[in-house]
């Protein structure tokens, strides 16, 4: 295997483990962020164990938001490692 491909499989790796890392720290983000209530969980937000308010709609709203987020995130990571997956093989 030839220096160059060696290269390219060890920025490859990286890349998926960097996508991971990302992945990994935004979905503790989303659960800290549900958890502590500053997420709206089906159209209530929660304050420890009080209610505070009905916000059908904002639920929806996060949803939408952190899902587009996500559907982004991951389809500009995926698109980018199969890119490299296809470099390599050609090389």
């Amino acid at each position: 295997m030839s220096k160059e491909k060696e290269r390219k499989i060890f920025q490859l790796i990286g890349l998926c483990v960097v996508f991971l890392i990302m992945l990994v720290v935004l979905l503790i983000l989303v659960l800290g962020g549900y958890l502590s209530g500053d997420i709206s969980a089906f159209g209530r937000r929660y304050n420890g164990s009080r209610e505070l308010s009905e916000d059908p709609a904002g639920f929806w709203y996060s949803v939408l938001a952190w899902g587009g987020f996500l559907l982004v995130f991951v389809s500009v990571s995926v698109r980018e490692i199969v890119k490299r997956v296809k470099e390599i093989r050609n090389s």
